[in-house]
């Protein structure tokens, strides 16, 4: 999982054909998201990945954590707005 492919599948607008296929076929991943879990999960997919590749130390290393952290306070922010707006249903 890569930075690409999360923008990729992020920006693609999903043809009605296009749902039937990920609907017939739920084992193989769409090219598109279904929920904001899926982008959630890939985005820290890419994270653990980066983790294994390079060291601690090493300016990667750093700049991973630092986006990690990042997506951290992200997902709690994205998580407290969407509980508010299912309260209010």
């Amino acid at each position: 999982m890569d930075f690409t492919t999360i923008n990729n599948r992020l920006y693609t607008i999903p043809s009605n054909s296009m749902i039937q296929q990920a609907a017939a076929n739920p084992t193989k991943a769409p090219c598109f998201y279904q929920t904001p879990f899926d982008f959630w999960n890939d985005l820290g997919q890419v994270f653990i990945e980066a983790k294994s590749n390079y060291i601690n130390d090493s300016q990667e290393g750093i700049f991973n954590s630092n986006l990690r952290e990042l997506a951290y306070w992200l997902y709690l922010s994205w998580h407290k707005q969407i509980r508010e707006i299912h309260r209010e249903y």
